[in-house]
């Protein structure tokens, strides 16, 4: 398809909104927005600062030309008069219907020209422009360890005690960036994934630990929906989002060093042009593309690289080359050339040559949508790749490379805190030792938001406006579904969650049955509505009650799991009754009075000394097996009945949850003392029916598998019958 091209008018104005150029053209394609343009405008004018602090101005009075020779004073009086309107550099040119020889006003932030420096400025310039010479010194060092001495040994070194790798930061590349690349096992399956992208492959299926489990990351596997990247974007709905995630031991089933396969004897897809990893702010995505520069140089494999608005790196057999933007080299980048991009604060994109050349684009992103539009907008193939925050265990083996603040951070300050907060790695080692006071600034944070503002920020979450730092990523995490393409949110901790209900207060409770209608409803946000549920059930059981539930029987039995489910017609009616004590029985109480329960909490694994019957609730979700459990001593039988909820189809009872199970309830009792376990698992009633694999080892450990679907009137009692949200 043809590429219109325009001839677009700009004058150059100062701060002051003085002109400080004459009329003058810049070409621009169809495909381009304002930030393109802005580019070209300060080549064209050659200008000596980033195209990013040009603003771009459009008059809104059509009466206004900007010719003859009081122009300064019509530029002076629109400006004045508000008569102007601000082009944001999303805004696509074409969009825009700019008139025949219509002129734009681009302010420029700086002076381009300053007669002269002040003495402290000259001082400045020239310690910029050591680090600056400092910094080439240091690529060009990488450059011969790795291109011209293949050395990896003098690049990487192996964490003790473990197999992990850490890598050197040889140049400054990011602020703030660490003293070496810890190398997650996400940086080793990202990068095999965009060779095999860029090699035809399109489907890549999230692999989750044991530990994903532990820390809450992997979200109800069944869910389909429908897509959620915003208007525009011209991407269809993920054909695989009904594929079941594959979880793996990490203790046994991963290679802690795997080697890349570069497919060099495969032909490269030309339709697959462009990988983005992407994901929640401060998660290391910048340090993965570094690491993947230093891959490539030692298989001697020539790579641009851009984390600067106006120049870029060339490596290559003939060294380190740095380039303007608008260097003619950058429209023929061949298509077996990487273009290495970190889309940050400066950069939303590649350079407009990169672009539109054949070489393969792998760009670091957050989920910003000025960051995608380009290449929404382009319609290029591409392949948008989740990556997982860091798990708990990186975090501890991590600590070490970020620094005296973060190497003072012990192992249960840190623990507490992601326990509390989650594992952005960012905040992290920024508050770790000051919970109290990240808190504080939370609770500060959530004080100025409504309901309406909390649910439009969850559902949002996946594709936020703007780079400012707000709220979003305090509250939830962005992680892979089925596949790398599947962006779902959830609220980070159960903590957080209930500092949101501490904000709203009584609010809450006569709202709250929206917030989850709402989140329940669209596919990557059904996990905030799973912590919602598991909340409100907390509220509803330990206040007594009686329900009628079904009992889960087997279905299939695999060589390590047996799936149970109550699908089947002539499964069981049994009820369970809740308050004093609980118990499950086939028939329905005939005199029953809910009696409200005594609440214990316990960190999980440990229990009081002096048991009671009564409702245990551990004291964090996080490493907890189930949601709670209810204590029946002074009935005939000690029973123990472990509570879990879900509104998945599909839900996973944790191995090192029935070890606990048996451990202490069982094996470690006298036979007088030993304890018969029920299972009942709580789902909202959308949800008729369920499966839950357990380990076959354990499957007879339950006596009873339960199925309850709970009244939405026993969870939300505000809300109205058949109500749903605006």
């Amino acid at each position: 398809m043809a590429t219109v091209t325009m001839k677009i008018w700009v004058i150059l104005v100062d701060n002051n909104n003085h002109p400080i150029s004459p009329p003058f053209k810049v070409l621009s394609l169809g495909t381009d927005d304002i930030d393109d343009l802005k580019e070209k405008v300060k080549e064209k004018a050659n200008l000596s600062i980033p195209a990013f602090r040009l603003k771009v101005w459009r008059c809104s009075n059509p009466e206004v030309k900007f010719v003859g020779e009081d122009v300064a004073a019509q530029i002076q009086d629109v400006f004045s008069k508000n008569e102007v309107q601000y082009l944001d550099e999303q805004q696509e040119i074409a969009e825009l219907q700019i008139k025949v020889k219509e002129i734009l006003l681009v302010q420029v932030q700086e002076q381009p020209n300053k007669k002269r420096k002040l003495e402290n400025e000259e001082d400045l310039d020239i310690q910029m422009q050591e680090r600056r010479d400092e910094n080439r010194r240091n690529m060009q060092k990488l450059f011969d360890i790795a291109w011209n001495q293949q050395s990896r040994g003098q690049l990487y070194t192996t964490v003790q005690d473990t197999q992990e790798q850490v890598l050197q930061c040889l140049f400054s590349f990011s602020e703030g960036q660490p003293e070496r690349v810890f190398i997650r096992q996400e940086y080793y399956q990202a990068l095999q994934d965009a060779i095999s992208f860029f090699h035809g492959e399109t489907r890549f299926i999230t692999t989750y630990t044991e530990e994903d489990k532990e820390w809450g990351m992997l979200i109800d596997a069944n869910v389909t929906g429908a897509d959620n990247r915003p208007e525009g974007s011209k991407q269809g709905p993920s054909k695989d989002d009904d594929v079941s995630r594959m979880v793996v031991d990490s203790d046994k089933n991963e290679d802690k060093v795997p080697k890349i396969n570069w497919s060099r004897d495969r032909q490269i897809s030309p339709a697959h042009r462009v990988f983005i990893v992407t994901g929640s702010p401060g998660i290391g995505k910048t340090l993965w593309l570094y690491y993947v520069l230093v891959e490539r140089l030692l298989q001697k494999l020539p790579t641009y690289f851009q984390n600067q608005p106006d120049h870029v790196t060339y490596w290559s057999e003939n060294g380190v080359e740095e380039m303007a933007l608008t260097n003619p080299q950058l429209d023929n980048i061949p298509k077996d050339v990487w273009y290495l991009a970190d889309s940050n604060d400066e950069v939303n994109k590649p350079s407009q040559k990169a672009r539109l050349s054949s070489g393969r684009i792998v760009m670091a992103a957050s989920r910003r949508t000025k960051r995608f539009n380009w290449v929404w907008k382009l319609g290029l193939p591409h392949y948008e790749w989740v990556m997982k925050p860091e798990s708990y265990k990186e975090l501890v083996l991590m600590r070490e490379y970020q620094g005296p603040t973060a190497r003072d951070i012990t192992d249960n300050e840190l623990r507490s805190f992601c326990e509390s907060f989650g594992t952005c790695a960012r905040h992290v080692y920024w508050k770790a030792k000051d919970p109290d006071d990240y808190r504080g600034e939370l609770e500060r944070r959530l004080g100025a938001m409504t309901l309406k503002s909390l649910r439009t920020l969850v559902q949002n979450a996946q594709w936020a406006q703007s780079d400012a730092e707000d709220l979003s990523h305090w509250i939830v995490g962005i992680y892979p579904g089925p596949t790398r393409k599947d962006a779902y949110v959830t609220i980070q901790t159960a903590e957080i969650l209930k500092l949101i209900q501490r904000r709203f207060a009584s609010e809450w409770d006569q709202h709250v049955w929206k917030l989850f209608d709402t989140f329940r409803g669209h596919s990557h946000t059904r996990s905030p509505a799973g912590r919602i549920l598991e909340e409100r059930l907390h509220d509803t059981l330990v206040n007594g009650g009686k329900w009628l539930g079904t009992e889960m029987v087997a279905e299939s039995m695999g060589s390590q799991n047996t799936t149970f489910t109550d699908k089947f017609p002539n499964c069981r009616q049994l009820w369970l009754s809740v308050g004093p004590g609980a118990v499950i029985t086939a028939s329905e109480p005939p005199e029953f009075e809910r009696t409200a329960l005594d609440l214990h909490r316990f960190k999980f694994g440990q229990y009081p000394e002096q048991l009671t019957t009564g409702y245990y609730r551990p004291s964090s979700s996080t490493h907890a097996g189930y949601d709670s459990f209810i204590l029946n001593i002074e009935a005939g039988e000690k029973s123990l009945i472990v509570i879990q909820s879900t509104i998945s189809m599909r839900h996973d009872f944790k191995k090192r949850s029935l070890e606990y199970l048996e451990r202490d309830w069982v094996a470690q009792k006298s036979d007088d003392d030993r304890y018969v376990i029920h299972y009942v698992i709580i789902t909202d009633d959308q949800t008729p029916i369920t499966h839950v694999p357990i380990a076959n080892q354990y499957k007879d450990l339950i006596k009873t598998k339960l199925h309850i679907c709970m009244p939405t009137k026993d969870l939300f009692p505000h809300a109205p019958t058949g109500a749903r949200p605006a």
